[in-house]
């Protein structure tokens, strides 16, 4: 993980600390030192929070790429489909082509709100809760925010273990997760 430093410096300035090959691995990584820095300078009108002085925020850079083996390897890709490839019992996650904004907080809000099917759905499937750090997460949106990425996403990427798990049928899960809510 790279450290910006205070946010209220410029973009420029946050850029240039992080170095030139670290912004150039994705666009994603500028935007969010544009978006953090900016927000955090905008002060109370859009309702953010100045942090104290002296304070360093930490963002992880995503990165599409690593993002797709996590969404693969983690088992995402059992319940949810990208670019046509995955499961059909959860929503595809498609990133608009296009898209000039990345909301990463909107991402963990979206996470959160379906936390309670996950946790049960990975129960029955896998046994286990899937558990991420912060920078696979950070990685995970890498993925699910760059459509370029996901164009090369294809079925070929998943290991057989896994592809053999994939829920195409939402009918048969729709009725395992009804009995265990009873």
């Amino acid at each position: 993980m790279k450290k910006l430093n205070h946010p209220r410096r410029s973009s420029a300035w946050n850029i240039r600390q992080l170095g030139y090959q670290a912004a150039r691995r994705s666009i994603f990584s500028v935007l969010i030192i544009l978006s953090c820095s900016s927000a955090y300078s905008q002060e109370s009108r859009l309702g953010a929070v100045l942090p104290a002085k002296g304070l360093q925020m930490v963002m992880p850079i995503p990165d599409g790429v690593r993002g797709k083996q996590i969404f693969v390897n983690r088992g995402c890709v059992i319940c949810h489909a990208v670019n046509g490839v995955g499961g059909k019992l959860a929503p595809a996650l498609d990133a608009k082509a296009g898209e000039r904004t990345i909301k990463p907080f909107e991402f963990m809000a979206r996470m959160w709100r379906g936390a309670s099917e996950m946790i049960r759905l990975q129960s029955m499937e896998l046994g286990y809760r899937i558990d991420f750090q912060g920078d696979e997460l950070a990685h995970l949106f890498g993925f699910l925010s760059d459509h370029s990425v996901q164009k090369s996403f294809a079925s070929d990427d998943i290991p057989d273990l896994i592809r053999d798990m994939i829920t195409t049928d939402s009918k048969h899960w729709s009725d395992k997760l009804e009995k265990l809510r009873q």
